[in-house]
């Protein structure tokens, strides 16, 4: 996208005379990066200030009438009691002690076709076995001459099996994604309830908290990472309170030339790590990138 022009929601005059192949051309990606970062990516001094309010840092511009009295009676320096920290500690406290359940519900066609069949395969299955069992008591209730076993009560085990798949089926699906958030919730590497206490912590402080899941290459688990809201920037409408119709956000980073080497070193080219490292990312010892 081009970095100059009028922009409308939605609607960018650019993209009219651009077809769906070149959009997917280097040139273009890169011009919406740049223009997304350049338009978005500004100082959040707010966050800063709820930080040191918080931490207990007074901010000095909000006493300058004060100190800055030019010798006129009124004191130089001054005492700041912190009284915020305790109250959102206590805030914080009382929600990390909450306890959530996470829970799984199929949303896409496929697998809702594929539940569908399997509930009516095993509630089949279920109803040829009360059959298969009413059967097998008649042959028994002739053989031995018993009183003879009434229909109805034929008719009421099969009732009883289907309103259980009618009402409480969960599929094989369900079960198995529900294990794996169980094992999310309390794997070592995922650290659902620290991140938990630091989303929390976010919100009670600054009033936003963000996160994102992503995944580093195919196959392996999802990442769930904690966003600070100081290096989060997005385009949102107003109007909303979701995030679900903008058009893009900028997460901003910071990292080590030795972290950036680690992560995206394997997408450059020699020239590329030449310009961004120097000669330091050839040398045998990952001290130099530090």
């Amino acid at each position: 996208m081009a970095t100059s022009g009028t922009y409308y929601p939605q609607i960018y005059y650019e993209d009219l005379y651009i077809t769906e192949s070149q959009k997917a051309e280097l040139d273009y990606l890169k011009g919406n990066i740049d223009h997304w970062v350049s338009s978005l990516v500004q100082s959040k001094a707010h966050i800063k200030t709820y930080r040191d309010y918080y931490n207990g840092v007074r901010d000095n511009k909000d006493f300058e009438y004060l100190t800055e009295n030019y010798g006129i009676g009124t004191p130089s320096s001054l005492k700041f009691t912190n009284i915020i920290k305790p109250r959102v500690d206590s805030i914080v406290a009382q929600l990390e002690s909450d306890s959530y359940t996470y829970t799984v519900t199929a949303v896409d066609d496929k697998t809702i076709d594929l539940i569908q069949e399997e509930k009516k395969v095993k509630k089949l299955n279920a109803i040829k076995a009360e059959l298969d069992k009413f059967s097998t008591e008649m042959d028994r209730v002739i053989k031995e001459g018993d009183k003879p076993i009434p229909y109805s009560e034929l008719k009421s085990s099969i009732k009883k099996v289907s309103d259980k798949y009618k009402n409480n089926f969960i599929s094989d699906f369900e079960l198995a994604a529900q294990r794996v958030c169980s094992y999310f919730e309390s794997s070592n590497t995922m650290e659902l309830r620290r991140k938990l206490a630091t989303l929390v912590h976010d919100l009670a402080v600054t009033g936003e908290c963000y996160y994102r899941v992503y995944y580093d290459r195919l196959g392996s688990d999802p990442i769930f990472e904690v966003i600070k809201p100081e290096n989060f920037f997005h385009n949102k409408n107003t109007n909303t309170p979701f995030l679900e119709g903008t058009d893009a956000v900028v997460h901003r980073e910071y990292m080590t030339h030795k972290q950036v080497a680690e992560k995206y070193g394997k997408f450059m080219t020699k020239d590329q790590m030449r310009e961004l490292f120097g000669g330091r990312y050839m040398t045998r010892t990952a001290r130099s990138l530090n």
